[in-house]
């Protein structure tokens, strides 16, 4: 769990899991979702409720990944510093990600060598189109998953990305828009789900949906924002016909 304080993986690091064990221990236990809107108001997160909120963690959305079996390989934990409930669009996508996962993990337990897993991950990606990235803010330095590159339409050879690269690729009528809205994740420390419009080398538009999440030290600044977008020209194409 890279974008969670270290203090609160170590708080909850071999825990049972329990129909009361908050998010994940429960979706674990249930092998079904378990949506908790609000950590400071659910019985599920009595016994852990003090760390989580010391962490700034106010909801926890935790779906299980299940094998072939049925068995439990892992959950699909998302933590927000806000209450907040899915909407059907959000649940459509997190379902996706979840099968995703699921055969991520199952094919994990016969691969002999990490690359195997890296190539079946972006493999994933480029099937769901769906990109990730993080943005070390202290030192500006920008990483792209390799399904980002094809969405951009860009190739990752002689390619160095940064917050700048990534607002000329962005549609003029949605730079400041976005840059303001990043802008904002960084000054107010909460997630961020926006539109955006991108141009590619080659003129085509493409549209994405796309979320940002900032990495808060412990003293209280962002030193890192991840996030990822997911291509839907498609749909906004039929949307549009229609």
């Amino acid at each position: 769990a890279p974008s969670l304080p270290v203090s609160y993986v170590k708080a909850i690091e071999g825990l049972d899991i329990g129909k009361s064990i908050g998010s994940c221990g429960a979706a674990a236990f249930l092998k079904q979702p378990v949506i908790i809107d609000d950590i400071s108001n659910d019985f599920r997160w009595a016994s852990h409720r003090g760390v989580a909120l010391k962490a700034n963690l106010k909801a926890c959305w935790s779906y299980p990944i299940l094998d072939a079996q049925g068995e439990v390989m892992a959950t699909f934990g998302i933590y927000y510093n806000q209450p907040k409930s899915p909407g059907d669009e959000e649940v459509a996508i997190i379902a996706r990600a979840t099968s995703l996962l699921s055969v991520i993990l199952e094919n994990r337990k016969i691969s002999t060598s990490l690359k195997d897993t890296t190539e079946l991950m972006n493999q994933s990606q480029q099937l769901a189109q769906f990109g990730n990235w993080a943005w070390d803010v202290k030192h500006d330095e920008v990483t792209w998953s390799d399904s980002l590159y094809n969405i951009y339409g860009i190739q990752k050879e002689g390619f160095k990305p940064s917050f700048e690269s990534y607002l000329k690729i962005l549609h003029k009528d949605d730079q400041e828009r976005v840059s303001a809205g990043i802008g904002k994740v960084l000054s107010t420390k909460r997630d961020h789900q926006f539109e955006e419009r991108i141009v590619r080398p080659d003129g085509e538009v493409r549209w994405l949906k796309s979320w940002s999440s900032p990495k808060v030290d412990e003293k209280g600044s962002v030193v890192e924002l991840i996030g990822a977008s997911i291509d839907f020209t498609e749909q906004r194409k039929v949307e549009q016909e229609l």
